[in-house]
């Protein structure tokens, strides 16, 4: 045992006492130092030494402390990290810290025990911080110290700090290159507990994993894969991965078939449109080399046509001579299973992504996939030039007639146990129509509606095919709907007449056909021989047909058909075709290519979608100015006509109040003079003016409700009739305003409604107004004015002498016919009319309540258009400064398309390329 390995097990007195015989340790040594002691030159500090080691044993602390303290050779340094032990078994860790510390050495061993010693001593003081420093420092100075790497592992598992253990793994492996810690990485990304750490940590690891032991590598690799592949790290892992892998040259392998899978996963998910092209385009050529380099057969295919797709749109960013070799090696791949899952996954990631980016595909694209994903049925299209006996061809075949009308739109006809028809646009699908409906109706139908029409039919269920019968073609121009239904067919029909087979037009349809569909297998049907006068002359005519066809279809076939009578193996001929039909081999890669012919065109759709969004954006935002123009005109336009409504209702109102006023004015007084009638030489002039002054008040009241109140009422009844009118007319207009906007808009956007409530209102306080009036009594006569008061005066001094009544009474009657009455008239006059008054001051404000909720909703509207171009031209702004939006995901997608293509004509003749 070392020395040192002794010092740090505190086991140093056994060497000094293996002499010794007697069994007390404290004994022996105390006579050693007795001994020891009485020398000249005594040394005693390995004696103190052991002696604290003893003492130690025995926990005798403080002894222990004692002895250590006075060393003073070459063993110091140990004995005061031994003080640091007792004082923290005495539990004064921060003195036994300052030992620690204080520990000068150039050993590593005890450089290590120190550092293990601050570790323990700062777990037991809960300072995390610094016991995984001390434990790191640890690890550092000395990896191999006895358990050391094994302590710290398990304290940061059971710390939670997975950082520092991942470190730790990382380390040891590169390390000690051990299968163990290769392992115990393994575990720790398995478990996740690497997400947050960046890719290029891992590089010196691998290729040191890689040279020990390639099957754990590509365990290790695919397990920090499986972390990095949904984080925003991915690009960063595959930057890495592929720098790795030509570091380490990493030529053909036969055993890496998860990383081989995972390159394709990873290829697939860097050109599903997500990414922009500049971010993948520096890493992509990489990732295809490496991926082609330790491709397995399984993903050979896919690897080496993903690599000739990018070179297609990128050439020359791979190596000609790695491409070349990629192009031989190509042609003797076997077929990959599941492309047509693989090329509808395709169409589904441009159809999520047309989605996020609010266009659309169209109904009619995704009816074309569904029926393409149906392999249980051949579908076989049926063309033909106007008038060659098409339409009659396949209602001989179905045994009854459809429709004796050309075909205007294209029609699939399917077996069903009931008859219905479902139109198919690019908008919608309308399912389970009446037959009737769509087959006899003379109604102009929309080019772009696909009928897809459903009834029973034995030769359809027996051989399960579909037939889909085109519009008669007439020229160049009227190809569309034939070209549109060509992904749809497994087989084609040209449809001939026998007058004049397979005509100049006929051939460049079919050339035009082929060369959309170049795979697609082609029978002509020669129809209309009845009108051939002879079978010799028939059959001549189907054989030079047939010399012409050969030339630019030569695996054609060619028979003849009749429907007004039987030709020789007529009928054989067509249920031989249809047989052959029914035992169509290879469906899935045919309906592959099919569904990589509808994501082109869908591609293709998708250009002009752009192009006509971009446009609909600026008609979007021009409609909206147009709008928000005639909005606000038409806002000025009725806050002119309620001003104009205002006045004419209130005008109507206040004449009535200004008659009634005038009326009142001009009658009043008369009713007061009136009253000198009431006076005679025998009236007691002494309270006459209290008589008077009663009857005049009656009289006032007498008048207002049996004379002034009935006419006021019939005026403000017609008042009321003449604002029903009106506010009628007001609601017309708000009406007129509504659905000419609404026509605009095409929907019901706009509802202007009046508050009519405001006309109950009225009716309502004006009973209140006219019921009941009650005029306030006036001080007509008991005024204190000078003439009232001599009146008053002389009629209370002489009114009891008969002599002075006559001169009374003519003073009174004089008084009561000349006064003007005019503050009185004036007094009766404000009070009454002050709720009328009040009830004009209301009727404006009336008015406009009548009109708010037009005005609210003519103005919100003005805010919606508003919003409307802000968004639009925010929209537009960024299609416009951000094109590669678009133009990068459908690069993208041309690339994993062209990439499916290549793979569907494996198999096809092809010459090899020398290298």
């Amino acid at each position: 045992m070392t020395i040192e390995k002794r010092l740090s097990e505190k086991s140093y007195n056994e060497q000094l006492l293996a002499e010794y015989k007697q069994s007390n340790p404290v004994e022996a040594l105390g006579e050693m130092f007795v001994a020891e002691n009485k020398k000249e030159l005594a040394d005693l500090s390995h004696i103190r030494f052991a002696q604290g080691e003893v003492y130690f044993g025995f926990q005798d602390y403080e002894a222990a402390i004692f002895k250590w303290e006075n060393i003073s050779n070459e063993l110091e340094p140990w004995a005061k990290k031994n003080v640091g032990d007792a004082y923290f078994e005495l539990g004064l860790l921060p003195t036994s810290i300052d030992f620690y510390k204080s520990i000068q050495t150039d050993s590593l061993v005890l450089q290590t025990e120190i550092a293990l010693k601050l570790f323990e001593v700062y777990i037991a003081q809960g300072k995390q911080d610094l016991a995984v420093a001390s434990i790191k420092q640890a690890v550092e100075i000395n990896p191999d110290y006895q358990t050391i790497t094994e302590i710290a592992r398990v304290f940061f598992e059971q710390s939670n700090d997975w950082a520092n253990a991942v470190e730790l793994a990382v380390n040891e492996s590169i390390r000690t290159e051990l299968e163990y810690w290769f392992d115990i990485l393994k575990e720790y990304i398995d478990n996740g507990h690497t997400q947050v750490i960046e890719p290029n940590y891992f590089t010196n690891v691998l290729e040191v994993i890689y040279k020990n032991d390639g099957i754990r590598f590509e365990k290790i690799v695919a397990s920090l894969w499986k972390n990095y592949e949904q984080d925003q790290d991915f690009l960063s892992w595959m930057n890495m991965v592929n720098g790795l892998l030509k570091k380490i040259d990493v030529q053909e392998s036969s055993s890496w078939h998860i990383i081989s899978r995972l390159f394709q996963e990873a290829f697939v998910r860097m050109v599903d449109g997500h990414y922009k092209l500049p971010t993948i385009t520096s890493l992509m050529p990489s990732l295809l080399v490496n991926w082609t380099n330790i491709v397995q057969p399984a993903q050979a295919l896919a690897a080496y046509s993903a690599l000739i797709a990018w070179n297609d749109f990128y050439p020359g960013v791979i190596k000609e001579e790695t491409v070349r070799s990629v192009e031989n090696k190509i042609w003797r791949c076997t077929d990959q299973k599941n492309l047509l899952a693989d090329s509808l996954q395709l169409f589904d990631s441009i159809k999520q992504w047309t989605s996020e980016h609010k266009m659309d595909i169209g109904t009619k694209m995704r009816w074309f996939v569904q029926e393409i994903l149906d392999l249980q049925k051949q579908n076989v299209v049926v063309v033909g030039v106007n008038g060659t006996g098409k339409t009659a061809f396949i209602n001989a075949i179905l045994g009854h007639s459809l429709s004796d009308k050309p075909t205007k739109n294209a029609m699939r006809i399917k077996n069903a146990n009931e008859s219905h028809v479902t139109m198919v646009s690019s908008i919608d699908i309308h399912s389970e129509l009446e037959v009737s409906e769509v087959i006899n109706s003379d109604n102009d139908v929309n080019s772009d509606i696909i009928f897809d029409y459903a009834l029973p039919s034995a030769i359809l269920e027996d051989y399960q095919i579909t037939l889909i019968d085109t519009p008669g073609f007439r020229g160049r121009r009227d190809d569309g709907q034939v070209m549109e239904m060509l992904p749809l067919a497994d087989q084609l029909l040209f449809v001939l007449d026998a007058d004049d087979p397979f005509t100049e037009q006929e051939r460049d349809l079919l050339l035009r056909m082929k060369e959309q569909a170049p795979h697609l297998p082609v029978t002509f049907v020669v129809t209309k021989l009845d009108t051939i006068y002879n079978k010799q002359e028939a059959k001549k005519t189907v054989e030079d047909a047939y010399d012409r066809i050969v030339k630019y279809e030569p695996t054609a076939n060619v028979i003849a058909f009749s429907s007004k009578y039987e030709i020789p193996g007529q009928e054989e001929a067509i249920l031989e075709l249809f047989l052959s039909f029914k035992n169509e081999s290879n469906q899935e890669k045919k309906r592959t290519n099919q569904l990589l012919q509808v994501i082109r065109r869908t591609i293709s759709l998708l250009y002009n979608k752009r192009i006509e969004k971009e446009k609909s954006y600026t008609d979007a935002i021009q409609w909206n100015e147009e709008m928000v123009t005639r909005l606000n005109d038409s806002i000025n336009e009725l806050e002119e006509y309620k001003k104009d409504k205002t006045a004419n209702i209130r005008r109507a109102y206040s004449n009535i109040k200004d008659d009634v006023k005038e009326n009142m004015e001009k009658r009043i007084p008369e009713i007061l003079q009136e009253c000198a009638e009431l006076l005679s030489e025998e009236s007691d002039f002494r309270k006459i003016h209290l008589e008077l002054n009663e009857e005049m008040n009656n009289r006032i009241q007498d008048y207002v409700e049996n004379l002034l109140m009935p006419e006021m009422v019939d005026s403000l009844h017609e008042w009321i009739h003449l604002s029903t009118e009106e506010l009628l007319e007001s609601k017309n207009y708000l009406d007129e305003m509504s659905q000419s906007y609404n026509d605009i808009y095409g929907d019901v956007r706009i509802v202007l409604l009046g508050d009519s409530k405001i006309l109950d209102d009225w009716q309502r306080d004006i009973r209140r107004m006219t019921s009941n009036v009650v005029i306030e009594q006036e001080n007509i006569l008991l005024r204190h004015t000078p003439s009232q008061f001599l009146l008053k005066s002389a009629g209370k001094l002489f009114g009891a002498l008969t002599q002075n009544k006559s001169m009374l009474y003519n003073q009174y009657k004089k008084f009561v016919e000349n006064e003007d009455y005019a503050e009185t008239t004036t007094a009766v006059v404000s009070k009454f009319i002050l709720q009328f008054d009040i009830f004009e001051k209301a009727i404006e404000r009336d008015l406009e309540l009548f009109f708010n909720q037009p005005f609210d909703e003519l103005e919100q509207a003005v805010k919606e258009s508003h919003a409307d171009i802000e968004l639009k031209e925010e929209a537009l702004r960024v299609m416009k400064e951000n094109p590669e939006i678009f133009d990068d995901a459908m690069t993208l997608f041309k690339i994993r398309l062209c990439q499916y293509e290549w793979m569907t004509n494996v198999g096809i003749d092809r010459p090899v390329v020398n290298l």
